[in-house]
Parts: structure tokens; C-alpha cells; sequence
């Protein structure tokens, strides 16, 4: 998509302008959107129209892409969906952003999401939940169902969000994208807003696997204001799909997907030649591992906001009263329980029998996956067990949790891992299969999402 959109503008078959005033126009619906830099885009544009002219040949000349809202950008409002941060003005851009901005990207919006990347539909945020744009009263998936959903909805080819226990491939699961989380390391976290330090990650949104691929190329690389990004991606191998060696946890997990979200994801499945069955190592103790270290990260994170440096203030002359009172009125329901959790299993009387446990659980599963990658080139499975949920029927905070047990697997093991579209469920909504590639491999990952993604639109499964 963004190579044709590039193609169009080097041709002169449309302007930067023009593709501009339509991503804004498009942006309006939806609350995929927290903030829409309309006037300065659109200005923006035309200077980027005169580079154009002049055959500058920047990677994404001209190219509108959204960024999440927990991503600094200067002297734009950063909310990351919450009361606490709702006015807050940032200093300075983050990395990654500016890089997209030295590549000649477009940033048109800051895009809506759960509160301080806390949830899997966004509908925690304090702007209001984002609508799916196949079924508003259907799930976006989160945490960063507005960058989702601005690619789903046509306003933007790519967009920026962050991943720590699947939130960029969970929303693009559900709104029917691609959804690409980079290797740990790969890609600067210096201003993206923290949630779990150690798991973190800014990934990639596009409608295509290649979408995703050109967005990382840009914001890949090494960055001296981030200790944790000391990683450059290996060259792409050049596998061709069919030559894969491929482990599948399919069949292992089939008792706990839905059977239409199984059929579609087996069926994608299938077009690797090479595929071997295997067991999902230390299956029952992934969403449980993920959410103690999660929450603790989150607890340690967030007790930054007090009040006083940035943010909301309380303005109570008492320090504690200020504290308590700008906390419980700045953070919602789902921040504060995970808040709650986190500081509860890091305390001196469950310290040992939660958090060192979790640890020991995220250090065996990962030696268990590092060792079936020195076997097999992918790992397979649902992005998601369940269909996209329906919002509008009843559901307990609990039951999204194990939304997120398969991509929990990639980011508690800090490998890579992409979300494709590969069908579409009883009611209609997309269904996605996650492929998880070795650490650092992360070009060849995506080349052989990119190859699945033609094989499956050749047989009409994309739309």
C-alpha cells in the first residue's frame, strides 16, 4: 500500500496535499483519533510536496502516518488516553517519531487507546472507547485499537504503537491489519510513556506485512538515549514460504479457540508445506507470569505521577493528601487495579512466592522458545482464542486477560512476532494468526508474513 501511495506521488498521479486533506477527512470517524494536527499536516504537506518535486528520495516522502498517544511528540499534547496526563505538553519527540518525521513522513494525529496502554479493547480510555470499523459495537482490541483502526478505516497506510503483552497485534487481529511487534532491543523506547519497561515495545500497524516491514526499517537501529536498545536486526534470510521449517501450537490450543477463529488460522496454517505440530511450553502459567511482572513494572512506572513535576495536581497544600487525591482522581479503574496487583506482589511478604516465580516462569519459557527457534524458523498461533467480542453484552475484567495469553508468549520472550489477517469469523469480523520468528530476525519474519499475506489474498481470504 505505502509503496503504491509512493509510486502515485512520484508519478504525479496525487500530491502530498492531496492524500493528506483525505487521511483527515477519513480520521474523523471512528474515535480512532485523540488529537488531529490538521492545519499544521496540511501545511506540512506542501513543503513536503516541493521535496517531492525535487525527486528527494526519503523513504516515506509524503506518506500520512498516525502515532499513538503515548508517543512523545514536541510541543504536542501527549495524553496516553488518561486524566493524569490530559494536558500535558511534551519537550521533546520521541526517537522513533522523529525518525518518521527525518524519513518525510506525514504525522497527521495522535491516535486513541487504553489508558496508559492498560487494556485489550480501548475502552479505558478517558476520550471514549475506540469503535471497530467493521462493527462499532464490536471490540477494537487494545491497547492501540486507534492505530488499528486508523489503518482499518482507510485514514492512514501505517501507523506507530506500542506493544508489551500484545497490544499492537490484538487490535489488529480485530480490525483486520497487519500488526508487527519487533524484537526487544530492536526499536528506542526513549519517549514512548512507560507501562513494563522490560517489555515494552514500539511495533508497527499497515495493511500489509511490507507496510510493517518499511515503518520498522525507518525506526530500527541503535539509540544512545536507550541502554535497552543496543540491538541491530539481522538481514533478511531470504526463506521462501514453502521452505519453512514451521512448529504449530494449532492443534495443542485448539480446545481453547473458538472454532471459527480455528478453522480460519488452520486453514492459513496450511500453506506452509513444512509444518510439525508441538506443545506450547508452560502453557498454564503464561497469563499469570505475564500479568504479575506486567503490574509490577506498571506499579514501579506510575509512581512517577505525583502531582508535582508534570501532570495533574490536586493542588492540596498537604503532600499526602495531594498525592492521594491527585492519584485516584487522574487514574482509572483498570490502571489503579493493575497499580494494586503490581505493588501487592512486590511487597516483602509475596515477593518470593509471586514476582521470583513469574521471573522463573519468563526465563524457562524462554530458553523452552529459544530452543524450538534453533529447530524450526516460525512458531504459529492465534493472535487471539476467542472471536472479536461484542461490547455490548456483559463481560468480566478477568476474561480479557486470557485475550492475551498467545501474544503474551512473544513478549514475555522479547522474539518478534506479526499479526495477519487469514479470514473472518461467524459474525463477520477479522481473525488473525500470529507468526513468531527467532530474536533479532525480524526482516525475515516479516518477508515471509509479506509471502502468506499474497498467497492468502490470491485465494480472496483479504479483502
Amino acid at each position: 500500500m505505502i509503496k503504491t501511495l509512493l509510486t502515485n506521488l512520484s508519478n504525479g498521479d496525487t500530491t502530498a496535499t492531496a492524500l493528506c486533506a483525505d487521511a483527515l477527512k477519513k480520521a474523523q470517524n471512528g474515535r480512532a483519533f485523540i488529537s488531529l494536527f490538521a492545519k499544521q499536516a496540511l501545511q506540512y504537506s506542501k513543503a513536503l510536496q516541493e521535496r517531492i518535486n525535487k525527486k528527494d528520495s526519503a523513504p516515506l516522502l509524503g506518506i500520512p502516518i498516525a502515532v499513538k498517544d503515548n508517543i512523545l511528540y514536541k510541543d504536542h499534547k501527549t495524553t496516553c488516553g488518561s486524566e493524569m496526563l490530559k494536558d500535558f505538553v511534551p519537550s521533546y519527540s520521541a526517537t522513533a517519531l522523529e525518525k518518521l518525521l527525518k524519513s518525510g513522513a506525514n504525522i497527521i494525529g495522535k491516535t486513541n487507546m487504553d489508558e496508559f496502554a492498560m487494556g485489550s479493547h480501548s475502552d479505558t480510555s478517558v476520550f471514549g472507547r475506540v469503535l471497530n470499523p467493521y462493527n462499532e459495537n464490536y471490540s477494537a482490541g487494545g491497547s492501540s485499537g486507534g492505530s488499528a483502526a486508523a489503518v482499518a478505516m482507510g485514514a492512514v497506510s501505517a501507523a506507530l504503537g506500542s506493544d508489551t503483552g500484545g497490544s499492537v497485534r490484538l487490535p489488529a487481529s480485530y480490525c483486520g491489519v497487519c500488526g508487527f511487534r519487533p524484537s526487544y532491543g530492536t526499536v528506542s523506547r526513549h519517549g514512548l510513556v512507560a507501562f513494563s519497561s522490560g517489555m515494552d515495545t514500539i511495533g508497527t500497524l499497515g495493511v500489509t506485512p511490507r507496510d510493517c516491514a518499511r515503518i520498522f526499517k525507518v525506526i530500527a537501529g541503535v539509540d544512545p538515549l536507550d541502554s535497552t536498545n543496543n540491538q541491530t536486526p539481522k538481514p533478511d534470510r531470504k526463506l521462501h514460504l514453502k521452505d519453512c521449517r514451521v512448529g504449530s501450537f494449532l492443534e495443542e490450543l485448539r480446545p481453547e479457540t473458538d472454532s471459527d477463529v480455528y478453522e480460519c488460522v488452520r486453514h492459513a496454517a496450511d500453506i506452509f508445506k513444512n509444518t510439525e505440530e508441538l506443545s506450547l511450553p508452560l502453557s498454564q502459567w503464561i497469563v499469570a507470569a505475564y500479568y504479575i511482572l506486567s503490574s509490577a513494572e506498571a506499579a514501579a512506572n506510575l509512581s512517577r505521577y505525583q502531582g508535582f513535576r508534570y501532570g495533574l495536581s490536586a493542588q492540596d497544600p498537604d503532600f499526602y493528601d495531594n498525592l492521594i487525591k491527585t492519584r485516584t482522581v487522574g487514574f482509572g479503574k483498570e490502571v489503579k487495579r493493575r497499580i494494586l496487583l503490581g505493588n501487592y506482589c512486590l511487597s516483602a511478604g509475596y515477593y518470593k512466592g509471586y514476582y521470583l516465580k513469574a521471573r522463573n516462569v519468563r526465563a524457562a519459557l524462554t530458553l523452552k522458545i529459544d530452543e524450538l527457534l534453533n529447530r524450526y524458523d516460525l512458531l504459529l498461533l492465534p493472535t487471539a482464542p476467542h472471536r472479536v467480542p461484542d461490547l455490548t453484552k456483559p463481560r468480566k475484567f478477568v476474561g480479557s486477560y486470557s485475550d492475551d495469553k498467545f501474544c503474551a508468549v512473544a513478549s514475555l520472550c522479547g522474539i518478534p512476532a506479526v499479526s495477519l489477517p487469514v479470514g473472518t469469523d461467524k459474525n463477520g469480523l477479522p481473525v488473525g494468526l500470529s507468526i513468531c520468528g527467532r530474536r533479532y530476525d525480524d526482516y525475515t519474519l516479516l518477508s515471509i508474513a509479506g509471502q502468506l499475506y499474497d498467497a492468502l489474498k490470491k485465494e480472496g481470504v483479504m479483502r
